[in-house]
């Protein structure tokens, strides 16, 4: 857990880069990192870090919409096949 906690706390600037725009609120990110996460939101990198944080939220919808599904029973039982082959 420890190990999580540390990756995103590293990773925060990186995610806040679409959050942060110029309307005079302060972010964790910037209050940890200071101009670390101000040269992010400035630099030409910003359309890759969109485009990461869209495409990994994209990815946790498919893999959370996974997981509930195998939640239920007859799922699992259908998919039982497909697991063990």
């Amino acid at each position: 857990m420890l190990l999580i906690v540390l990756v995103s706390v590293i990773l925060l600037p990186v995610f806040e880069v679409e959050a942060n725009w110029p309307d005079g609120t302060v972010y964790y990110g910037d209050r940890i990192f200071g101009h670390l996460a101000t040269a992010l939101r400035t630099s030409s990198f910003v359309p890759i870090l969109l485009a990461l944080g869209f495409s990994s939220g994209f990815v946790h919808y498919l893999l959370d919409r996974s997981v509930y599904r195998m939640s239920d029973p007859q799922v699992r039982l259908a998919a039982k096949g497909l697991l063990t082959a």
